[in-house]
């Protein structure tokens, strides 16, 4: 049999990506999944990187596809609450996975480069000497060999890729939350669409649109709170919307849809990025926690690195091991900047009780909210003034 010139292990993000990365380079793909599509992912659901999608050919399709777009952005905990646009990027969408990745797939599809094999599980890596030249998969009942110049592991944290190759993890951080969410039916929506972060006691509380007029209610525990949470999820997240005064009354008519799910396997790592023959991309290879809603637009942007790197070992521009450095020089501090933003973020401690008051003074008197707001710039623009500056980036976190 012809060797592909890629085959790829994982049909979702970086796997989909991926493959039509290198199609549109002229590449031949075989890409698998053990899956059959449509089907949904345990997954975080808000995504951005609009230019990503255009580059798939994609983004109409998502932005067609059900789930508004949100250009407002809110934060707030107890009764209080700011809310202001986007600005990090013009909108984000919170379409679920059952459907986004239905779309890249979709997309595939128009490459005829592509050969995809659903319902395909690998159960072993082909060997010439000490390179991987293959995989044997097993398609329903039937045992097959396929080849291919690079064989890529996108099949997500517990990649049987990594496993096989003997693909070691490093920078472990152990996860400090857990997370539970779930779909609901009849929410009633905010003005304009906007995504929703707020701070609960000890617990983050993330509410986004997304298609079919459902709404995603995300709730972030404390790790130590896991098995509390799921001895009775649905009854938690129940609990949890009550205590919020801003979502208690949108969520007075509404339904849960399917069921709530949860996990307490969240921790942050990479691991080695390939070897003789084989690479990693998208969860396989490099996970941050799911508080940041990094991981589909990290996936995707490391597949297009990854693509223009093999692009480079296929033409004889650069060696396997060069390219590949290529590839891992781009992704460890791209992971790593991500990384260290979600458990930032998720290692925040809840307000305390005692500032709620000021916050509520602040945020309910227009003539103390005005001095607050136009102190900011004076702090912001104050070079002359080292100590007020570096006070307020270390209040923000922002490092040099």
């Amino acid at each position: 049999m012809k060797p592909f010139d890629a085959i790829i292990v994982g049909a979702r993000c970086g796997g989909a990506s991926l493959a039509i990365f290198l199609a549109q380079k002229g590449y031949s793909v075989c890409m698998i999944d053990k899956t059959v599509f449509p089907s949904d992912n345990f997954s975080t659901h808000v995504f951005g990187g609009w230019e990503l999608y255009a580059q798939l050919n994609v983004e109409d399709a998502i932005k067609k596809a059900g789930a508004p777009e949100m250009t407002r952005f809110r934060v707030g905990f107890e009764e209080c609450s700011f809310e202001a646009p986007m600005v990090v990027t013009p909108s984000v969408c919170g379409l679920r996975r059952i459907k986004h990745d239905q779309i890249l797939l979709d997309e595939t599809v128009n490459h005829p480069q592509i050969t995809f094999m659903p319902n395909c599980r690998l159960t072993g890596l082909l060997y010439e000497g000490e390179e991987v030249c293959g995989i044997t998969v097993k398609e329903e009942s039937t045992i097959k060999n396929l080849y291919g110049k690079v064989i890529v592991g996108a099949d997500g944290r517990d990649s049987d890729v990594a496993n096989l190759a003997g693909a070691a993890k490093y920078d472990v951080a152990e996860s400090p939350r857990c997370i539970f969410y779930a779909y609901y039916k009849n929410v009633t929506p905010t003005p304009m669409p906007t995504f929703e972060f707020y701070w609960s006691d000890h617990d983050i509380v993330l509410v986004n649109p997304c298609d079919e007029d459902l709404h995603c209610l995300v709730v972030m525990p404390l790790q130590e709170h896991y098995k509390t949470w799921a001895r009775s999820p649905d009854n938690r997240l129940r609990h949890k919307i009550s205590q919020l005064s801003s979502l208690s009354s949108r969520f007075s008519g509404a339904r849960m849809i399917g069921r709530a799910r949860g996990t307490d396997r969240l921790e942050s790592y990479l691991r080695q990025s390939y070897g003789k023959g084989w690479v990693l991309v998208g969860d396989a290879g490099a996970a941050v926690h799911p508080c940041a809603g990094a991981g589909i637009e990290q996936a995707m942007a490391c597949s297009e690195v990854l693509a223009a790197c093999i692009d480079d070992f296929l033409t004889d521009r650069l060696p396997w091991s060069q390219a590949m450095d290529r590839y891992t020089e781009f992704r460890d501090p791209y992971v790593r900047q991500n990384r260290n933003a979600a458990l930032s973020l998720a290692k925040l401690p809840p307000v305390q009780s005692d500032v709620i008051p000021w916050v509520r003074l602040i945020s309910t008197l227009p003539t103390f909210t005005h001095k607050f707001i136009h102190q900011i710039p004076g702090f912001i623009s104050a070079s002359t003034d080292a100590a007020k500056f570096n006070g307020l980036k270390g209040m923000l976190g922002i490092n040099d």
